[in-house]
């Protein structure tokens, strides 16, 4: 243990009031006792002899974080992500820009890009040492334009012990970096996943995916928070049609049915749900007989049928074409 780290030690032993040690990770672990890996370091980690709450293991992480690039990992980590950053926007004018030679030597193993889009212009090193602590340091985080920030994780991270498939391991993995950039950074984000790749030459036609996907998913489902790359085949049809052509068709409509809040809510989940009337009553928190009723008022005032198959694509067209109006008002 060098010098550096004996320092941190006594600094949080001082913070916490508890023993804290830096040990070799994995090796002879105290089930009562609290591991978190050291930033660049992963063969060892601070082992504190007290419980941590969720918060307070972030909080310390996110300390090991900063102080590592206090200590000079700073500037090669920095320097590596503003490499790739410019590798990527050359990589979109040409798209034989050769891949920086640190990114081919590095292990990808299969990385999963996600594009969180935010609000600020960046993310402070805090910040992205927040998020770094909640990917236990694996992730690398590439800002590459103002509001946007690539994370590349390995897909090994994101694989849980439970059954499930890929597709919802990404969605979770999308799920879990909302909630912990509200949460922790204060910050409403979007999230738009992508299978994972295994080679950095995949990597410029992945983020020209997001991004597609992200104009897309702001266009015609502006309340989601998690986005897909692969899941938009209609929306990327409905987006070649010109706004005065869209506004035609919906005028004949026979009832602008999308106008009604209860019913488009009502519509929007039962297609959420592949028309399964009991899911869709039970992710409305209502009666069946309800959503039964509702339904039946949306034939009578208008003739259409949601649970008739042309009808239903008709709907559904037009509840994507009204996204943005209906998510303003």
């Amino acid at each position: 243990m060098n010098q550096k780290w004996a320092s941190w030690a006594l600094r949080l032993r001082q913070m916490l009031g508890a023993e804290v040690h830096i040990v070799r990770t994995g090796k002879d672990r105290n089930s009562q006792y609290v591991y978190i890996p050291i930033p660049g370091h992963e063969r060892w980690s601070l082992e504190v002899a007290a419980p941590l709450t969720e918060r307070e293991r972030l909080l310390i992480a996110a300390l090991l974080t900063e102080w590592a690039h206090e200590n000079a990992p700073s500037a090669k980590r920095e320097g590596f992500a503003e490499r790739v950053a410019q590798w990527l926007h050359d990589a979109q004018r040409d798209p034989d820009t050769p891949v920086p030679t640190e990114l081919l030597e590095r292990d990808w193993e299969g990385r999963v890009p996600l594009l969180v889009v935010h609000t600020k212009a960046a993310f402070s090193l805090t910040e992205l040492a927040v998020l770094e602590s909640y990917f236990e340091q694996q992730a690398w985080l590439v800002p590459i334009r103002e509001g946007e920030l690539l994370v590349l994780i390995p897909v090994s991270l994101i694989q849980s012990e439970e059954e499930n498939t890929l597709t919802e391991e990404l969605y979770r993995a999308g799920e879990g970096l909302v909630e912990v950039a509200a949460a922790e950074i204060g910050e409403t984000v979007t999230v738009v996943i992508h299978p994972p790749l295994f080679h950095p030459d995949q990597l410029p036609v992945a983020v020209k995916e997001l991004r597609t996907a992200w104009r897309l998913g702001r266009r015609f489902h502006p309340q989601r928070t998690v986005i897909a790359t692969w899941n938009a085949r209609m929306e990327r049809l409905l987006m070649e049609i010109p706004d005065d052509v869209v506004r035609q068709w919906l005028m004949q409509s026979p009832t602008p049915f999308w106008e009604d809040g209860e019913l488009r809510e009502t519509l929007t989940a039962l297609f959420r749900h592949n028309l399964n009337l009991s899911e869709t009553a039970r992710a409305l928190y209502v009666h069946r007989n309800t959503l039964l009723y509702r339904l039946e008022r949306l034939k009578q005032e208008t003739g259409l049928d949601a649970r008739r198959f042309e009808d239903a694509v008709y709907m559904y067209t037009v509840l994507l074409l009204t996204a943005t109006e209906a998510h303003e008002e």
